[in-house]
């Protein structure tokens, strides 16, 4: 036990650990949105044409985040890690922001697009912030003679899955707050689809935001 508590006075740990909690529970508050803005907001109650947009951005997705993993670490080993995952957080708020507008229903097809480059960021993240911890346990052993990879990996571990469990749990009362209700579909009233737009993309950039501050201080 004292172990553990000693962890958490090593200053870059409590950094790394900011990072990821700020991160992921700015990701995860939202997770419930952006279903219901997709499928009655963009495509108005249309399933089969909200499925097939979903399956195609998914793929492509999937498919920029792989690409994205050589380059992601090029750059880190021209910048360094920690300034290369500030740059690609600042892409993500940059992708959050433009997501509100490429949520569309005047252009369904924009969701596809909609959430490559906070993707990457995300990517980016799980990358550099684990990297960087395993450089923590090098920092460890230079400046504290001690050798505790074990405790630092349970410890980001156990936040990462609290920072997952809550906000998905958050996200649900989230939707409510938002005025959304699911038996109405398409017809809500007014400025719900607004807000929760605005949610969607405002949370997880203040998160990225707080994570930046973090990683530069």
């Amino acid at each position: 036990m004292s172990d553990i508590f000693s962890v958490l006075k090593v200053r870059p740990f409590l950094i790394l650990l900011t990072v990821e909690f700020c991160t992921l529970i700015g990701i995860f508050i939202v997770s419930s949105l952006g279903g219901s803005i997709g499928l009655y907001y963009v495509t108005n109650n249309d399933s089969n044409l909200y499925g097939t947009i979903s399956g195609v951005a998914g793929t492509v997705t999937s498919l920029c985040c792989l690409a994205a993993v050589p380059a992601i670490t090029l750059l880190s080993k021209f910048t360094g890690k920690r300034n290369g995952l500030i740059l690609l957080s600042c892409m993500g708020i940059f992708g959050y922001i433009l997501m509100f507008f490429m949520n569309d229903p005047r252009c369904p097809w924009l969701m596809v697009g909609a959430g490559t480059l906070p993707q990457i960021s995300v990517t980016a993240f799980w990358l550099l912030n684990g990297s960087m911890a395993t450089d923590l346990v090098d920092y460890d052993a230079l400046y504290n003679q001690k050798h505790r990879p074990a405790i630092f990996s349970s410890i980001m571990g156990w936040v990462s899955k609290f920072c997952i469990a809550s906000g998905m749990l958050i996200s649900g009362y989230l939707i409510n707050w938002t005025g959304f209700d699911v038996k109405l579909e398409t017809a809500q009233a007014e400025g719900v689809f607004f807000t929760m737009r605005l949610y969607m993309s405002l949370i997880p950039a203040i998160g990225l935001v707080l994570a930046i501050f973090a990683l530069l201080h």
